[in-house]
């Protein structure tokens, strides 16, 4: 990993611009079909020290690009996040994600309600991934959100899970073995960032699974005779990749 230099910058935030703009248009148009109030803002420009470089090889370069609301939710060790779990360690593995977002408002600070705070995690905390090979950026883009949305569990309707993003990836893994969201799988990693890095590295050599291009797999090695699935969710009108879920198989399944 190294800096980010003034130059790269530039070009990074003027083709992360367009396309952050066209997805956000996409969205307020499908929020309005479906009878939501759709958002009325976008996040378009990014801090530099709030992106980092990671160099595969002599063709290929990732960037990762957080918005300023999602480091201090989960890249910083001091965050909110691993304080949540530090004071509420029954919220996490409990399979209710309603428990792990009470924590999360518990020790956040957060001024509103719960319910503005589930608005806030939803809508307004992302991380964006780029590739750059041959010094031409690639128009496919991943955007890893905290979660698309929660829903009630289809076995226990007095539980809900997240649906796509990091917190519905976070139930396979676990800290100093502590559970890291709704799940209560123990594969110790060295911290919460560390499943953003996963996620790139499946993204690097995901397949498309269906006809129409709308999801897409890939698989990493876990351990213990096991691997993770990851299924990606391709939003076509503008090129740019979701993760749906994520499942741990036995390696020959």
């Amino acid at each position: 990993m190294r800096m980010l230099e003034r130059d790269e910058y530039a070009g990074l935030t003027s083709f992360l611009k367009k396309k952050t703009s066209a997805l956000w248009e996409h969205e307020r148009l499908e929020q309005e079909k479906q009878g939501k109030a759709p958002k009325n803002y976008y996040q378009g420009i990014f801090h530099k020290n709030d992106c980092r470089v990671h160099i595969f090889n002599d063709t290929t370069i990732v960037y990762r690009v957080y918005n300023v609301r999602f480091i201090p939710i989960i890249c910083e060790l001091t965050g909110h996040y691993l304080r949540a779990i530090e004071k509420f360690p029954e919220m996490f593995g409990s399979g209710n994600a309603k428990d792990v977002i009470q924590a999360l408002y518990d020790v956040s600070g957060y001024h509103r309600t719960l319910e503005d705070y589930i608005e806030y995690l939803q809508t307004e905390s992302c991380c964006y991934i780029v590739q750059k090979q041959k010094n031409t950026f690639s128009d496919e883009i991943l955007r890893i959100d905290l979660f698309r949305e929660y829903m009630q569990n289809k076995y226990d309707e007095n539980k809900c899970d997240f649906v796509g993003g990091l917190f519905h990836s976070l139930k396979h893994f676990s800290k100093d073995r502590k559970n890291l969201s709704i799940g209560s799988d123990i594969n110790d990693v060295f911290d919460i960032e560390h499943i953003v890095w996963l996620c790139i590295c499946a993204f690097l050599q995901k397949n498309p699974c269906d006809t129409c291009g709308k999801v897409w797999n890939s698989y990493l090695p876990l351990n213990n005779g096991y691997k993770l699935k990851f299924v990606f969710f391709h939003e076509v009108h503008t090129n740019t990749f979701f993760i749906k879920t994520i499942h741990k198989q036995a390696i020959n399944s």
